[in-house]
Parts: structure tokens; sequence; C-alpha cells
């Protein structure tokens, strides 16, 4: 895949294993591996999440053409992937802030309305939060 960082005239080469992170625009829930946070004021550390919210994430078809735009770029990186939260916290009384760490070691402050809905691993809930779901 390639993307322009800077300008039309420099084209850069991203790592392959990369886009294996990416999940599609349009991703449903799977009921086997996956849960539904009805809002962000239930997310904590430790936590695998990805953002419920469709319109919010980038087409990744889009990725595998040979020019694609850094802003594209950065959206996929940031709202396609699945991450794990750390160091969350609760501002105000509709923000929550965290640090979004990828499955490739990347890290991503990341700010959201405590409105959006959340998709969460099951395998990083700790039973209580498993209980309360069900």
């Amino acid at each position: 895949m390639k993307f322009w960082p800077f300008s039309r005239k420099q084209v850069v080469e991203t790592p392959a294993p990369l886009s294996s992170q990416f999940v599609p625009m349009h991703y449903q829930m799977d009921p086997t591996t996956d849960d539904l946070l009805a809002n962000g004021r239930l997310l904590r550390n430790g936590m695998v999440v990805l953002v419920e919210d469709s319109i919010i994430r980038q087409d990744v078809r889009r990725l595998d053409v040979e020019e694609v735009s850094p802003y594209d770029l950065e959206r996929a990186l940031e709202a396609n992937r699945w991450a794990t939260v750390t160091e969350i916290e609760f501002r105000y009384d509709d923000l929550v802030k965290f640090v979004a760490v990828y499955e490739d070691g990347s890290k991503k402050i990341r700010r959201y309305n405590v409105s959006y809905g959340w998709l969460v691993k099951l395998d990083s809930l700790v039973p209580s939060e498993t209980e309360a779901s069900v």
C-alpha cells in the first residue's frame, strides 16, 4: 500500500502487515468473540475495543489503491483497528479520553463523546464485566 505523507511527489511504501490489522468500515459484531458497550462510560483499562459507529471508520477497501491521502490513512489507523484501552480518563460529563495501544505497539491518544458505543473483545473483559453485559 502506498500513500503520500507530504506531497504528491514523495511516495512511501507502508509495511504490509499493517493492513492485516484493519477491520472493514461496516464490521459487524461477532457475538462469539465480541460484545457491545452501549456507551463510553463503560470503558475500562485493559479492554480491547473498536468504536462501534461505522461512520467514524474508514472504507479500508480504498487503502488498497495506489494513492491514499495521509488523512484517510491516519483515520484508518486510528478507527479501523482494535486497540487496548490504557490510561483512561473521564472528563467533564461527556468526554472519555484514553491511550489506545494497537497490535503493532503504536499508541494514540483518543477522545470521544461518551455517547459513542464500543465493541469489546470478550476475552479482554474481567468476569464481573462479562456477567454485567449479559
